[in-house]
């Protein structure tokens, strides 16, 4: 009743999988029909997709998993041929004992059910040999390359640790870590796993060439029932039946089926662990600092922001006072037959047009004035948007890195189930018992633990290098190939991107116009009160970007008048007299008026470690 039991749960969840299989396969072609669209196919032609990014992820090999599914095959057949061969047997007391004894008479059918049982049979000795020269070369080279890629864990695993005992200590982080397992930084179980698979990987090799050995026994021992079975007893025959054909096809069939398991378990397993995303070693201020120089949306923002500003002075123009010079005059003469007269006019003047009345252009002027407050808080939430966005993404970055652990961990936790619970099978027949009652659902349970790991393991790769690409476009650094396509530039750090000509020229190529008025101010040193005499080559990066956000002192004749431009300020009517009224929100003025805001500072050079900017300092906006 049991084995019924488990039989009729562990066909009730291969059709649940078989039904989520065709939903999700036909949400797949939605999606592949809708990418078609967008690249401006029609959607009935047949493609297939073929994308060698993921193959990483395929922690299984195709040919092994359908190793596994022939197996599945063969052995509901070999079941099949074995329950037709045992109802050919009847059960008779045996007179001596008092016993039922089971007795199975020869006949036609029965030899005709024992020649397809052997034929079902015979293509084990190639499945075998598939095995031991194809699927294990494979699972070897897995196995040499999560020992090659050791050292690049390693070294990961130390900075993630890093970076989450920091967190963890920071009072304003990126994340405000809690308490997670750090098992997962810890490389010692990842060197005893690689010896382990080695161990097991050997164990499996030499287990898989001895059933070259049960194959060929098997088949003789079918060529001797043939010829000897017509003259033995019922009795004899059926035991002979029972123990040497039924009995030990199933269990060659069921213990191959568990080997090629535990290959996949192997295979699954060192290819978690080798798996490496590429490095983002950045912090949001030095991205911030990166798309200040390069995006060229910011530059247009900033430009807006000077040519409203600059139209203060134009519109301003108007309220001023004028003093023109007037100039008239003619050639006299008399009559047209006459000669010319030598008498001319000629009439000089002043025309002065006093700033009395200029109700029109004191309104242009004070609507100018709140344009370039409106335009002003429009740039602010520009940057300060951009702020947020990077910010959000290297917060995302380093939230996946310690998901993405957490998730290899998790498919080691799954792989292992499926050991225990195959193990405990074994460890129930050795002991002359059955399957426990929830033996079937604990195996299904295990499968969909592994599942489940797995996929949510390629989730979150997925996320990562969708986040990685955002990353590099928001900070205006990404490039493409005449096709269109992305290059990816691998591990991104301050390092590299710093040395990148947009960012170390100024935001030009070649070094071009570095003087263009929007030159940005030198980036303050880390102490705690920055001196005016700071050296200009002290390329320090802030914990935010709250430092000044207006152009910097002149450095050349381009600055120079840039300045005296907007140092200029526009004049207004009071009393009757011309007098310069100095706007209310002014670049200059307004420098000293804003608030103070705690400025985190860390040096170039310490860019890398999390740890160096957790100590604050008082900076003012004006500097």
């Amino acid at each position: 009743m049991s084995a019924r039991l488990q039989i009729a749960q562990t066909r009730s969840a291969l059709l649940r999988g078989q039904s989520s299989l065709v939903s999700q396969q036909a949400s797949y072609q939605r999606s592949v029909d809708q990418f078609l669209q967008t690249l401006g196919l029609p959607p009935y032609i047949c493609v297939k997709l073929d994308d060698p990014v993921l193959n990483r992820f395929e922690l299984i090999d195709r040919s092994l998993l359908n190793r596994r599914e022939e197996l599945s095959r063969l052995r509901a057949n070999v079941g099949e041929i074995n329950e037709s061969i045992l109802a050919f047997s009847e059960i008779k007391l045996d007179e001596a004992t008092g016993l039922p004894v089971s007795n199975i008479n020869w006949s036609e059918e029965l030899s005709e059910s024992l020649k397809r049982l052997s034929q079902e049979l015979q293509p084990l000795g190639e499945f075998t040999e598939s095995l031991l020269t194809r699927d294990l070369p494979v699972i070897s080279q897995d196995i040499d390359a999560l020992k090659e890629a050791f050292p690049d864990r390693r070294n990961q695993a130390q900075k993630l640790e890093t970076f989450y005992r920091t967190e963890k200590q920071s009072i304003c982080g990126l994340l405000n870590l809690s308490e997670i397992d750090e098992s997962i930084f810890k490389m010692d179980r990842l060197e005893g796993l690689t010896k382990d698979l080695v161990d097991e990987y050997t164990k499996l090799e030499s287990g898989l060439e001895l059933y070259r050995d049960r194959i060929a026994k098997l088949q003789a021992t079918f060529d001797i029932i043939q010829k000897t079975g017509p003259g033995l007893e019922p009795a004899e025959l059926a035991k002979q039946l029972r123990n040497e054909i039924i009995l030990s096809s199933q269990d060659l069939v069921s213990e191959l089926g568990d080997d090629v398991l535990i290959l996949q378990l192997i295979q699954a397993r060192a290819r978690t662990e080798s798996i490496l995303l590429p490095e983002i070693d950045l912090t949001p201020e030095v991205a911030f600092e990166v798309a200040k120089q390069n995006r060229r949306d910011w530059a247009n923002a900033r430009a807006a922001l000077v040519d409203s500003w600059r139209q203060i002075e134009v519109v301003a123009n108007d309220l001023e006072s004028f003093l023109d010079v007037v100039v008239s005059g003619g050639v006299g003469n008399t009559d047209i037959n006459s000669s010319l007269s030598k008498s001319g006019t000629l009439n000089l003047g002043l025309q002065w047009d006093a700033p009395i009345t200029r109700l029109l252009e004191r309104n242009r002027y004070r609507r100018q004035l709140i344009q370039y407050e409106q335009t002003k808080r429009q740039y602010y939430t520009f940057e300060d948007s951009i702020w947020q966005l990077l910010r959000s993404e290297v917060r995302q970055v380093q939230a996946n890195r310690l998901r993405f652990e957490l998730a290899r961990k998790a498919v080691a936790i799954a792989a292992s189930q499926i050991d225990l619970t195959t193990e405990s099978g074994k460890l129930r027949e050795l002991q002359g018992g059955v399957q426990g009652p929830t033996a079937a659902r604990d195996s299904i349970q295990a499968l969909d633990s592994l599942l489940s790991a797995q996929n949510g393991l390629l989730e979150v790769y997925v996320s990562y290098e969708v986040i990685r690409r955002n990353l590099d476009l928001d900070m205006g650094t990404m490039e493409l190939t005449p096709e269109g396509l992305w290059i990816d530039r691998g591990e991104i750090s301050a390092d590299q991107l710093l040395a990148l000509p947009g960012t170390s020229g100024g935001g030009m190529l070649e070094e071009a116009c570095q003087d263009c008025g929007l030159r940005y101010n030198p980036l303050p040193s880390p102490s705690s009160k920055p001196s005016s005499t700071q050296s200009s080559s002290d390329h320090s990066v802030m914990e935010t970007h709250s430092q000044s956000r207006m152009p910097s002192p002149p450095k050349s004749i381009q600055d120079i008048r840039f300045n005296q431009a907007i140092a200029s300020p526009p004049i207004s009517l009071q009393t009757g007299q011309a007098k310069r009224m100095q706007p209310a929100n002014r670049f200059v003025n307004n420098r000293t008026q804003l608030p103070q805001r705690p400025i985190n500072t860390i040096n170039q050079k310490e860019i890398a470690k999390p740890s160096t900017y957790k100590e604050a300092s008082w900076i003012s906006l004006e500097d």
